[in-house]
């Protein structure tokens, strides 16, 4: 009996051992992310390129120490003196106005009553050219005509900018403008340039020469070529490749004996010993701007958006 009931056991674990149709005991897999897709250990993944950079210029010390806190200053306040040379209109009423948006419409004087064209006086502080029935503004923009006794002249406002042209009736090579208004001794000076028709040894100058001691000159040529001067011929020169011909942004700050120049908004030349300090009133075509030109061909260039901030207010 005991033979028979060990034999029956044997046989039955044989059985259960070797029958197909038995499944596995199930076994419980643990996936410690269960968001995670896996990959396969033999895929290689590919790196994601990396964006596109271009590093900034590496700017001069001083541009952080010099020029840093007078962009500070003048970006709290508004210009001192500013000049976009707006076109004006003639109202119904005869007002002098600015040709814009209503919300920029400003009245600039009394009514032109019956003033067919306007004339120059020399008391007239805005002098008005009236031309296709819309008048041409100019604030205080005037030339010098040597051994004139009618001096000064009002400088020529055209399309929404100050024009140097050359020839002038009494110039050949140096016509020059002024604003009476541009008198700092310390300031930030911002403005743009563009060349209408000019040769390549043809220039543009921005000169400050309230005395001998303190001229400070930027000279930009049509040959893609500016230099930057001061004193007894001290001067720093380079050039912009591709130069932003016709138009160039100009920024010149000047400040106690230091000057900067900054041309489409890159520093461009620092001299920490421009000119002396000066004091006292300066007279007013101590800022000016030319337009230089040999003989023999017509040349000009446009002034627009200038602005200019006394660092010496607070």
């Amino acid at each position: 009996m005991k033979r028979g009931f060990l034999f029956s056991v044997i046989w039955l674990l044989f059985a259960c051992a070797v029958r197909p149709d038995v499944p596995p005991a199930p076994i419980e897999v643990i996936i410690p992310y269960p968001n995670q897709t896996l990959t396969a250990a033999t895929q290689t993944a590919t790196p994601a390129p990396a964006p596109a950079f271009t590093a900034p210029p590496p700017f001069p010390a001083w541009a952080a120490d010099f020029a840093d806190p007078v962009f500070t200053f003048i970006q709290a306040r508004r210009p001192d003196f500013e000049d976009d040379f707006p076109s004006i209109c003639i109202d119904a009423d005869k007002k002098w106005k600015v040709c814009a948006t209503p919300e920029r419409r400003l009245n600039y004087q009394y009514p032109l009553e019956g003033l067919a064209l306007a004339t120059p006086r020399a008391t007239l502080d805005l002098q008005p050219d009236l031309q296709n029935g819309y008048a041409l503004l100019n604030s205080g923009w005037f030339y010098i005509v040597p051994n004139s006794e009618k001096n000064p002249y009002y400088a020529q406002i055209d399309n929404g900018a100050l024009l140097l042209s050359l020839p002038q009736p009494h110039e050949r090579g140096d016509f020059w403008v002024y604003h009476r208004h541009l008198t700092a001794r310390n300031f930030a000076l911002t403005f743009d340039v563009e060349f209408v028709s000019a040769q390549p040894d043809d220039s543009f100058r921005w000169e400050y020469a309230p005395s001998p001691s303190e001229r400070v000159a930027l000279d930009l040529s049509q040959s893609k070529l500016w230099k930057f001067s001061w004193g007894a011929g001290e001067n720093l020169t380079g050039a912009l490749n591709p130069f932003p011909l016709p138009q160039v942004n100009v920024m010149l700050i000047a400040q106690r004996a230091a000057c900067a120049v900054y041309l489409d908004h890159l520093p461009a030349a620092f001299a920490p010993n421009c000119r002396a300090e000066g004091e006292g009133a300066l007279l007013q075509q101590a800022l000016r701007f030319h337009l230089l030109a040999r003989a023999g061909h017509d040349a000009a260039l446009k002034i627009d958006n200038v602005k200019m901030w006394n660092l010496d207010v607070k």
